[in-house]
């Protein structure tokens, strides 16, 4: 029997990461919401992102927390999407027009600066791609970098890394109810 994502990602924990969890309090957007989240963000969910949206995208039961994953920060729909649109300016200014159309999708900002994101149109959907804003030319295309993780990958490290953050509070956000 295949585990959920929420009990894959619970393997990551460590003994020193044994905060309090909610399983019960986790939530995730149905396939109507998830078809919404796509035309009005213009991604693609496939993969272990859809399975994770799906299981896990409004409310991670803990696990996680709203540090660094963006889409469980309380923020408004609005913000959410401007949140969004903001690799597209990046992307131009690395000259990188092409990046633009395959569905860019930031899935974590780390350290206020490292904006790990998806390109969910792409060949390699599930495949992490990294945005150092702190690059002192934000035209240089060595700003953008790929991770080498998957989605998974990401996550699990999410899990092992944010470890002593977490105190066990349920974050949830809203991607798609105004």
């Amino acid at each position: 029997m295949k585990k959920s994502i929420y009990e894959q990602l619970c393997g990551s924990r460590t003994a020193d990461n044994l905060k309090i969890l909610h399983p019960e309090l986790v939530e995730g957007y149905t396939e109507e919401e998830l078809l919404k989240i796509e035309r009005l963000y213009d991604v693609k969910f496939s993969g272990d992102l859809r399975d994770f949206m799906l299981e896990m995208g409004r409310s991670d039961g803990g696990l996680i927390g709203d540090d660094p994953i963006s889409f469980y920060r309380d923020r408004s729909v609005r913000r959410h999407v401007f949140f969004q649109a903001g690799m597209d300016r990046r992307f131009c200014a690395m000259q990188k027009f092409d990046l633009r159309f395959q569905g860019e999708f930031i899935i974590s900002v780390e350290s206020e600066t490292q904006f790990y994101f998806l390109l969910t149109k792409s060949d390699s959907p599930d495949l992490i791609y990294r945005y150092d804003d702190e690059n002192p030319d934000e035209t240089d295309s060595g700003a953008m970098t790929c991770t080498g993780m998957s989605f998974m990958e990401y996550m699990h490290r999410v899990v092992r890394i944010y470890k002593k953050r977490g105190s066990g509070v349920v974050c949830r956000g809203e991607m798609i109810v105004i």
